[in-house]
């Protein structure tokens, strides 16, 4: 059974370098997806300085390249995504590897979250698929109390599976940036990039869906 871990961490936090740190403890048999090429030339030139010349530079590469390759999974234990909540995507990207899953032992998510989800909407995910309601029997519902896009981004997300381990505790602190930051971002911006505050509280109506209860943005 494959083990999920997602590092939800605020940016600038070093959660590249500690991506790269774990592909290189077994880079023959782990993947690591980027969100675009500019990354994946970062990671080889700068991180690794490989020069073009790196072994496993293959084994590196843009979400979008992983979508289109599924051959190179034959040999592969462990994938790892950096930065995945920004990845274009998240969907497609999500079902290929769910597909994948019996032959996976390990799958490590590095992210700063794209946004600030509500927390209710984010618990009737979670819920939903451990109850293993469907997408599609859910959707018509959903979409009258909530944003179809964020039902969409949180449901197709391993960030809502049951059985991934969600670590959101600040792991490295940032004090240049957090002091920097202050003066340069929105309040709102603060909270995510910064103080990694990703769910936020919401008092909306109550939306039922066989035994699954949950509070969802009108």
């Amino acid at each position: 059974m494959m083990k999920k871990t997602f590092m939800m961490q605020p940016r600038q936090t070093g959660k590249t370098t500690i991506a790269v740190y774990e592909f290189l403890k077994d880079p023959e048999h782990t993947l690591l997806v980027v969100p675009n090429q500019r990354m994946v030339d970062h990671i080889i030139h700068d991180i690794l300085r490989g020069d073009g010349k790196y072994k496993w530079k293959t084994n590196i590469f843009s979400s979008f390249r992983f979508e289109q390759l599924p051959h190179i999974y034959s040999n592969t234990h462990r994938i790892i995504l950096d930065e995945y909540m920004f990845f274009d995507n998240k969907e497609l990207i999500y079902k290929q590897i769910q597909s994948l899953s019996n032959a996976l032992d390990e799958l490590l998510i590095f992210s700063t979250s794209n946004k600030q989800y509500k927390k209710t909407l984010y618990e009737f995910c979670k819920n939903a698929k451990y109850h293993d309601f469907s997408f599609n029997y859910l959707l018509p519902t959903a979409s009258k109390y909530c944003f179809e896009e964020d039902f969409n981004e949180l449901y197709y997300n391993f960030l809502t599976d049951p059985d991934t381990t969600v670590i959101d505790t600040i792991l490295i602190h940032n004090q240049r940036r957090e002091n920097e930051s202050k003066s340069m971002l929105s309040r709102k911006e603060y909270e995510l990039e910064v103080e990694n505050i990703w769910l936020v509280d919401s008092s909306y109506p109550t939306l039922q869906s066989g035994w699954i209860e949950i509070n969802l943005e009108i």
